[in-house]
């Protein structure tokens, strides 16, 4: 090999290198909405559960326990669904979006009770 093949493959190497470091140092920083509002929203569940509802510690971290296990053990599932399906018109994951909007919002709406479900004269 000449001195000049051996230095271009020199610099091609530290560009990838180079290029590579970038990239995995980037990667984490997309997820800090998505963990980052999962985090939020276990902090404040805690208390809410332990002091507004009233449910032990305990149970409190095995409900925490079990939704993390869940998920972990579920996403693999629909991430493979929603990937091998055929990309349309507006894309992939449209259908799924149009299906669960509406399910999601009466999940919410059903998470906080209504006052006409309480009693108003034990009050």
């Amino acid at each position: 090999m000449t001195e000049e093949k051996k230095w271009k493959n020199c610099l091609s190497r530290k560009r990838r290198k180079r290029s590579v470091s970038k990239t995995s140092s980037r990667l984490p920083g997309g997820d800090i909405f998505g963990g980052g509002s999962f985090n939020i929203i276990n902090f404040l569940f805690v208390p809410f559960l332990t002091l507004t509802v009233g449910i032990p510690m305990y149970w409190v971290s095995v409900i925490m326990l079990i939704s993390k296990v869940w998920d972990g053990i579920i996403d693999p599932f629909i991430g493979k669904i929603s990937d091998g399906k055929q990309p349309g018109r507006f894309g992939k994951r449209r259908f799924f979006m149009l299906v669960c909007a509406p399910i999601l919002i009466v999940a919410t709406i059903l998470c906080f009770p209504l006052e006409s479900c309480y009693d108003k004269r034990s009050a």
